[in-house]
């Protein structure tokens, strides 16, 4: 099978990258990835091989900036499953050899963006947020919250769930505590520390609020963490 040319390669990307860098969706922080299959030669995963691996992007570190990361094309893998919050059912989530670091602990492409760019983690668990019940006399309102183990593995606790950004005034009357994670946000606990959630399974939490106005509240459901 004769080679494909490097002139055609390079005449095809010529063409192709300054059409996505003008849509609107790279514009909005997009990213282009440009790499190649397989390296050549016998040991090819003893990372002595390199392979074409180049980021363009808002987002990227830029300035030709070259990385000495040990990558393989999995590190593409979790990068973007880190990206779009996708979680596999898997005992960690990753996809096959997304879950295993290189020889030098590189997991994903973190190091060819600026910082805080690329995600840490993916959910282990959906989160399902129940309608809300309103006591007018006692000013208090109740709600469901649901948590599904989405790994092939058990999660261990425990587990708990920080509601950020409570509107003002209103209190979680049944909190456990207080998180420090990003800002003073009130948790309450799914799954105690003797306790854990086995794959597939659920477990239920009711949160209590007082409402002093009754005009209804918000917060944001920060992805479950564990203590």
């Amino acid at each position: 099978m004769m080679e494909p040319s490097f002139a055609q390669g390079d005449n095809f990307l010529s063409m192709i990258v300054p059409k996505i860098m003008a849509s609107k969706s790279y514009k909005r922080n997009g990213v282009i990835v440009i790499w190649n299959d397989e390296t050549e030669g016998t040991n090819q995963n003893d990372f002595t091989h390199t392979s074409t691996e180049i980021v363009i992007s808002p987002l990227a570190k830029g300035n030709a900036y070259a990385s000495s990361k040990d990558y393989t094309h999995s590190s593409d893998l979790n990068t973007l499953q880190k990206v779009f919050q996708v979680t596999a059912t898997t005992p960690t989530g990753f996809l096959n050899d997304a879950a295993n670091p290189t020889l030098d602990g590189t997991v994903d492409l973190s190091d060819m963006f600026k910082p805080g760019v690329i995600p840490k983690t993916i959910p282990n668990v959906r989160v399902n947020v129940s309608k809300v019940t309103y006591n007018r006399a006692s000013k208090t309102a109740t709600q469901t919250i649901t948590v599904t183990n989405l790994l092939s593995s058990t999660i261990s606790g425990p587990i708990n769930i920080a509601l950020d950004d409570l509107t003002p005034g209103v209190t979680l009357i049944n909190s456990n505590g207080s998180s420090n994670e990003q800002e003073e946000s009130p948790y309450i606990t799914v799954v105690d520390s003797n306790s854990s959630l086995a794959a597939g399974d659920s477990v239920s939490v009711t949160l209590q609020l007082k409402v002093p106005d009754l005009d209804g509240f918000a917060y944001d459901v920060r992805e479950v963490f564990q203590q």
